[in-house]
């Protein structure tokens, strides 16, 4: 099992993170598993940087988590990191069509740690950073579209 090769970084504050840090202490992974709470966005990037594998995993409860899209998933890719994210409607298909990892159950821990398990063992095979899979994702790429249909829109 590969997994233990590995450790976590959990990032931020929330009214989650208490109950984190139970079970990270009732399973005896505090080696393992870092909290680092609250810190400037301009630094994220280089812890982001520093990682083996991103996580996007959104709970699909309500519209608005159903149909996030969030700014981290582009962060990972941006710095090279296989993605695991959760199955919904406007991750999934990003995460398919440009092999940037695998989706899971956000509820499933089994499934995630399979999918952890399979990025160790095909790490080479993900298609990570290409440059013209960024080009789809990148504001300074999208920003000329953007605009574009912005003045198309108006006339």
């Amino acid at each position: 099992n590969n997994t233990n090769l590995f450790s976590a970084i959990i990032i931020g504050d929330g009214p989650a993170l208490l109950n984190y840090k139970n079970i990270v202490l009732k399973k005896n992974l505090k080696n393992k598993i870092y909290f680092l709470g609250e810190i400037p966005y301009l630094n994220m990037m280089s812890y982001t940087a520093s990682c083996d594998i991103g996580w996007v995993l959104i709970k699909n409860r309500g519209i608005s988590n159903q149909f996030a899209l969030p700014n981290k998933l582009f962060e990972y890719t941006l710095m090279g990191l296989p993605v695991i994210a959760s199955s919904l409607p406007n991750i999934e298909p990003i995460i398919k069509k440009n092999n940037f990892g695998i989706c899971v159950n956000e509820q499933d821990i089994n499934q995630q740690l399979t999918a952890i398990n399979q990025i160790i063992d095909r790490y080479d095979d993900y298609n990570f950073i290409s440059q013209k899979t960024l080009a789809a994702y990148v504001w300074d790429i999208q920003h000329e579209i953007f605009i574009r249909a912005l003045s198309n829109n108006e006339s």
